[in-house]
């Protein structure tokens, strides 16, 4: 994370701030967020960041690999399986553990 931008994030930070970024959320989208919004954002050094986009474009390949499918088939039972199922997935969700320090 860096640093001086956490700081000069949280020395700004006001609650007011906060109701205003949900109210544009619910403005925005269709339906309103029935969930909590973060209230901050993540201050990724490039370094950082490129090594996760590097690290999840690494995890997409070998999870579509022909090898990757082969080896996995019979990991759910068959009855689980979704019919009509691609060879392309719909979507991938990655979730990373940062750790940081910071305040």
């Amino acid at each position: 994370m860096i640093r001086e931008l956490r700081k000069k994030f949280n020395s700004e930070f006001t609650q007011g701030k906060y109701e205003a970024f949900l109210n544009d959320i619910n403005t925005f989208l269709k339906y309103p967020v029935d969930f909590r919004v973060s209230e901050t954002p993540l201050f990724l050094s490039n370094d950082l960041k490129n090594k996760l986009l590097k690290a999840c474009d690494e995890l997409c390949k070998q999870v579509t690999s022909a090898e990757f499918k082969l080896k996995m088939k019979d990991a759910i039972q068959s009855h689980l399986n979704i019919p009509g199922e691609t060879d392309h997935p719909e979507f991938f969700v990655f979730d990373f553990a940062i750790w940081s320090n910071i305040q």
